[in-house]
């Protein structure tokens, strides 16, 4: 089998962490993988010699960064004869029925603007980690936790919604 390419777009960290702990399940089942971060990419980067790839992506403020569809506008030729797999980690997420894509809006935008087909998607849940956030993102986050319901105590060092089995699943299906 041709090795798997998975690629990440990150703000804070745990979209990579994510893409990290996908690769470490993949490679124990004897696969070669390789992970790079998208806006790292080179121009006339070998997307040929892989057959699958895993695409990584947070959702901050209702948006999926525009790095991400400038790379996919970029390698669309590329990426859509590809077996193609999709995770967007999303804070929202953490309550369960955010975690269907059919549920997703973010999904569901992306899907429609990006114009890719996956094999398969999941909706990671992701961090709150309010000390690492600057005044602005510390303000808006904690906002938009207090109109959903979420943890709003600032002083709370790190709260991780990430679903880890979840993961270990999607892994799984890369394989399948």
């Amino acid at each position: 089998m041709k090795p798997i390419l998975i690629l990440y777009f990150t703000k804070d960290g745990h979209t990579k962490k994510i893409a990290s702990v996908i690769k470490q399940n993949i490679e124990s089942k004897k696969y070669l993988v390789d992970l790079l971060e998208i806006s790292m990419i080179p121009s006339g980067f070998n997307f040929e010699k892989y057959e699958s790839i895993v695409l990584g992506m947070p959702v901050r403020y209702g948006n999926i960064n525009k790095k991400v569809y400038d790379f996919i506008r970029n390698n669309y030729s590329k990426l859509i004869n590809k077996k193609l797999y999709l995770y967007i980690v999303c804070l929202s997420a953490r309550k369960s029925e955010k975690r269907k894509v059919e549920n997703s809006k973010y999904y569901l935008k992306f899907i429609q603007k990006s114009k890719l087909s996956f094999v398969k998607s999941e909706i990671f849940a992701g961090v709150l980690c309010y000390p690492k956030y600057n005044f602005f993102d510390r303000t808006m986050i904690r906002f938009i936790m207090k109109l959903t319901g979420g943890e709003t105590d600032t002083t709370i060092p790190y709260l991780c919604y990430t679903d880890w089995e979840q993961v270990n699943l999607f892994s799984n299906e890369i394989l399948s």
